[in-house]
């Protein structure tokens, strides 16, 4: 079975790790600092931190962002799940807004219309690598956030993906772009927003961040970005080819932005159960696209968001990774040009 994640990790990469094994540090240490100085180098920002948890990424982002108890947040309900316990344990009041049905990013339009409650902040988290309209959203001028961790290495047509907010949220899951086998970013824009972060986890355990062995992962993975994200993209022209020959579509970037290919998703007309199985027979693993969003944790019935649903219920993701090789991405191109 060609399953729909797989790490790009090399024998360089576990290289590095057994270098920082044979060291005399593998805790947190100068190998962490230097995977958030390299990233945040590479999408055009002052510095950041790594940290053990994704969660505790966010709940220091809102910390700095002064996001406190009865204060609304305008999110998208296809948003990763984690963001819906950091909204609960924190007494705020999420604002949710639908998406654009052709790509599933936060829509200008309905953002507007959810200003006129005041809210604290706009979190932006770019699904599965689509961008949404980011200098259109920033002319609302609420606060922004964004989450980059499927979209790094994206662009706007003019900046970067994460250029937008004082703050980022970079994860690095066994299934991102860019992975330490657990843990995430905070990325700070300025240098006056990095100081408040460092003296933000001034007194945390040294539990809390990100262990040397870790980020030697990323270190390697940071530094050949480019032309993992240049795989990505051709894989996705192959699978964009072959899946014209079936009657399902693709998701869509809108505007002048270059999403980042994070994994290939099919917008299904028909039964998604038996795409799921046809798929299976023929060795090829997929997943819902949206399985682990706050939309798979709400009651839908009576919320008015009929573009978020249908991705939600009718969207599969195929694999699609730099380590794919060309056996499986040609077995998983014919599996798209014969969907039933």
């Amino acid at each position: 079975m060609i399953p729909v994640f797989r790490p790009s990790i090399k024998r360089k990469d576990m290289d590095a790790v057994l270098s920082c094994l044979v060291s005399d540090r593998i805790g947190h240490g100068q190998a962490a600092k230097r995977l958030a100085s390299e990233v945040a180098d590479y999408i055009g920002l002052a510095g950041g931190i790594a940290f053990r948890e994704y969660s505790r990424a966010i709940h220091t982002v809102f910390d700095l962002m002064e996001v406190t108890a009865g204060a609304k947040v305008v999110l998208s309900p296809l948003s990763p799940s984690v963001y819906l316990d950091v909204i609960i344990s924190r007494g705020l009041i999420p604002l949710y807004v639908d998406t654009d049905p052709r790509s599933g990013c936060l829509s200008v339009e309905e953002v507007e219309k959810a200003k006129s409650q005041d809210p604290a902040l706009l979190l932006v988290a770019h699904p599965i690598g689509f961008i949404a309209d980011m200098d259109g959203l920033a002319e609302l001028e609420i606060p922004i956030v964004e989450d980059i961790s499927t979209s790094l290495g994206g662009t706007t047509g003019t900046r970067r993906c994460g250029t937008y907010g004082q703050y980022s949220i970079l994860r690095l899951e066994e299934e991102d772009v860019v992975t330490t086998g657990g843990g995430a970013l905070v990325l700070a824009a300025g240098k006056k927003e990095l100081s408040s972060l460092r003296k933000s986890v001034e007194g945390i355990p040294p539990s809390c961040f990100l262990p040397d062995m870790n980020a030697a992962l990323g270190l390697v993975q940071i530094a050949a970005i480019e032309q993992f994200i240049l795989r990505r993209k051709d894989l996705a022209q192959l699978y964009a080819q072959a899946l014209a020959k079936s009657r399902h579509t693709s998701l869509v970037q809108n505007g002048e932005s270059d999403n980042t290919w994070y994994s290939f998703p099919v917008f299904l007309e028909g039964g998604v159960k038996e795409i799921v199985q046809y798929a299976r027979r023929k060795g090829v693993e997929t997943i819902p696209a949206f399985q682990d969003t706050i939309t798979g944790r709400m009651d839908f019935t009576d919320l008015p968001f009929p573009n978020a649903r249908a991705l939600f219920l009718r969207c599969l993701l195929f694999p699609l990774y730099p380590s794919l090789g060309k056996q499986n991405s040609t077995i998983v191109s014919k599996v798209l040009a014969t969907l039933p």
